[in-house]
């Protein structure tokens, strides 16, 4: 019997947007040719490595055709097995090393549904590209409307990080002037306009004090030099901890696929993205 176990995935959502008018009708169109003729794996490098890719299957969600694809990003170097007294290279394979990821792309509503992993966005940005004229397709990540609701309602906070960009030498000193930047008050003391904190709780029992994290958030939610504000936490209800960037919430859905052998197979992943799909379904199948 083969082995298998669950390994934990996140979902990554986001709008493709592209300048070419027939862009969309023209990657369906290529789909549906390739599946009806049988997909075989085809290649495209991006940022110094090597990927293939493979149209796998066609699913319908919300009664809309969506496109389930495979990218496998290579390994750079061969690995190798050390013992007691040498390490000893392993001879390559035929073909190329990599680590497999996948996507789900819907051409009718503009959005792609991916695995964070295997080159991450840029991977997908890339594979898109591949059907465009002028190689410009932009992914805007979905935001996670309900993300500061969370944030507020968790018992516990474990980590607090903000980055701070601020403009000039007064908006400085109007920064320090409010109730959080005069708790912070390093900037003007060490003369400087950017600031990157991060203020954790440690290991174990140990907790950042509730009452000043949500005093906080929304001093630092409303002020445009924030670039980031980010916490991680929990709420004894759910149990597991998240991260959020409360300036940049992206949408994310986690979940458990199980691995066969040494990969996971292109049914298992359609099934993780079709639950994120369905998940989300308001935000993804709205009108355009």
């Amino acid at each position: 019997m083969e082995n298998s176990l669950l390994k934990a995935v996140t979902v990554r959502f986001f709008n493709i947007s592209i300048g070419e008018d027939d862009y969309f009708v023209k990657l369906r169109n290529i789909f549906e040719t390739l599946l009806e003729n049988g997909s075989n794996p085809e290649s495209f490098e991006s940022g110094g490595f090597k990927y293939l890719w493979k149209l796998e299957s066609k699913a319908e969600l919300s009664n809309t055709p969506c496109y389930l694809f495979s990218l496998i990003k290579e390994i750079k170097g061969w690995p190798l097995i050390f013992t007691d007294t040498e390490a000893i290279e392993i001879s390559p394979p035929k073909g190329v090393l990599g680590n497999i990821t996948f996507g789900l792309v819907c051409p009718a509503y503009k959005f792609l549904l991916c695995f964070s992993e295997a080159g991450g966005a840029a991977s997908f940005k890339r594979f898109l590209s591949e059907f465009s004229l002028s190689g410009l397709v932009r992914l805007d990540p979905l935001l996670d409307s309900e993300a500061e609701e969370r944030v507020y309602a968790w018992d516990i906070y474990k980590r607090f990080s903000l980055k701070m960009d601020i403009p000039s030498v007064e908006d400085v000193a109007a920064f320090e002037a409010g109730k959080f930047g005069g708790r912070v008050n390093l900037l003007g003391y060490l003369e400087g306009s950017k600031l990157d904190l991060s203020v954790d709780a440690g290991s174990g029992k140990q907790r950042l004090s509730n009452i000043t994290v949500q005093e906080s958030l929304p001093l630092l939610s409303a002020d445009d030099s924030c670039k980031s504000l980010t916490l991680r936490g929990f709420d004894f209800e759910g149990g597991e901890s998240e991260t959020i960037d409360l300036k940049n919430p992206q949408l994310k859905y986690k979940d458990k696929v199980e691995i066969r052998g040494n990969y996971t197979a292109a049914s298992d992943a359609l099934q993780i993205l079709k639950k994120a799909a369905a998940e989300r379904s308001n935000e993804l199948f709205k009108d355009k």
